[in-house]
């Protein structure tokens, strides 16, 4: 039976919480019995190391199949949040998609960013009306990427995905990559992950900052609270 994906996570230096491993297996068990019964094995990699841009570059360079979905070892999820976006990807003929999850940081807010059309800025977005919506950037936290993604950066750009662009994180740094490509990112709402703090980081907590969802291209407001640590937003940056 050919391999059909691959499902992996990263644990820096070694560490995965109880909270993520009892989600893992739920995920693999619902995997096994119906995801891979029909169409083919599910293959799954674990990534070590303590640099995530070096941890990802490598799950790109070492995953089998058609697929590469990429879980951070600090979340938790449902058993059949795979299973889902991978239909998803079908579905939608993604190239990459994201399950949605927020930052473990006041006012936690999404790990998914759109383009601001006249300040060519990229924020946070903060409203969706479809179980399924176009974004210009996604976390890496829960992501799946078709392996034509990776073979584009790398004959095109001559770049790995996940290397470090400037100061841009690793995974806004892939984000760079797939704009300049024009390889379409979405982010699929219906796959709502948990982030682990030591509590977990949900919608409930993004919804109580009181930046209530307008319009999905309406994001003025993200841009109006200050961070309490020390008083400068880092949230809208330069694309």
């Amino acid at each position: 039976m050919r391999t059909i994906g691959t499902v992996s996570f990263l644990a820096s230096m070694g560490y995965v919480p109880t909270e993520f491993m009892e989600s893992w297996y739920q995920m693999v068990q619902f995997n096994e019995q119906f995801m891979t019964s029909e169409t083919g094995e599910i293959y799954y990699l674990r990534a070590k190391g303590s640099m995530h841009s070096t941890m990802r570059n490598w799950l790109a360079e070492n995953f089998m199949g058609d697929w590469l979905i990429q879980v951070d070892a600090d979340h938790v999820f449902e058993a059949d949040s795979a299973y889902r976006l991978i239909r998803h990807m079908l579905e939608y003929d993604a190239p990459v998609i994201s399950g949605l999850y927020f930052r473990k940081k006041y006012p936690f807010l999404p790990e998914a960013h759109i383009l601001h059309k006249k300040t060519k800025m990229m924020a946070p977005c903060t409203a969706w009306d479809q179980d399924v919506i176009r974004v210009d950037a996604v976390g890496a936290g829960f992501l799946a990427v078709r392996r034509d993604v990776f073979d584009q950066i790398k004959i095109d750009l001559g770049e790995q995905p996940f290397s470090l662009k400037g100061n841009y994180s690793e995974d806004f740094s892939f984000g760079m990559r797939c704009r300049a490509l024009g390889i379409r990112t979405l982010l699929d709402t219906t796959v709502q992950v948990g982030h682990l703090m030591p509590q977990i980081i949900d919608a409930d907590n993004f919804m109580e900052t009181g930046i209530h969802p307008g319009r999905v291209d309406d994001i003025a407001d993200v841009n109006t609270y200050k961070q309490e640590e020390d008083g400068n937003s880092d949230d809208s940056k330069a694309y």
